[in-house]
């Protein structure tokens, strides 16, 4: 689930068809309009409350509004991926050290796939940090740790930073031939 790469060619554009609400950086999916929240408490409380309105094709990204720093989630079904930026995807400025990276493991993730000198084929896990929960989501425990991930690894200092993007994965499509 690698985030806004170069569009794919024939690819049709997830569309946005739950009402979102914009509350100053991070949305919440089908939620009633309140104040944007000014803590990381706050924060942690509207997006456990975004990912219990998450179903099955919804997926959500939570990032830096400077940066391509992100913690992106998709629910799939009885699952949810959640992946945070690995440095595939980090710009120079924001890379991560060893030090950092060895933390990211600390606070639970797995870490990225790299493609090994030679190999041409497609990747077999994600090139991005990612943990996978299964039903009962613990959609507390998920939040704090995206919001732990975003402040103390990536260095977010306050929630105004942040900015939302959420949409759900339109439907496959079924060809069907007129007899």
């Amino acid at each position: 689930m690698a985030k806004r790469n170069a569009p794919k060619k024939n690819v049709k554009k997830p569309q946005k068809t739950k009402p979102v609400e914009d509350w100053g950086g991070i949305a919440i999916i089908g939620g009633v309009r309140r104040p944007p929240p000014t803590t990381w408490d706050g924060v942690v409380a509207r997006l456990a409350a975004s990912l219990a309105d998450m179903r099955g094709g919804d997926f959500l990204i939570v990032s830096a509004k400077h940066g391509n720093i992100y913690v992106q989630f998709a629910a799939q079904g009885d699952e949810m991926r959640v992946e945070a930026a690995s440095n595939t995807y980090l710009d120079e400025g924001h890379r991560l050290s060893p030090a950092v990276r060895k933390r990211m493991l600390g606070y639970g993730w797995h870490a990225p796939w790299v493609r090994p000198k030679g190999y041409t084929g497609p990747p077999k896990e994600s090139p991005n940090y990612h943990r996978d929960f299964v039903v009962p989501l613990p959609h507390q425990k998920i939040a704090e740790c995206a919001v732990e991930t975003l402040r103390d690894v990536y260095g977010i200092q306050e929630p105004a930073e942040l900015q939302y993007e959420g949409f759900t994965k339109p439907a496959p499509t079924s060809k069907t031939s007129g007899n």
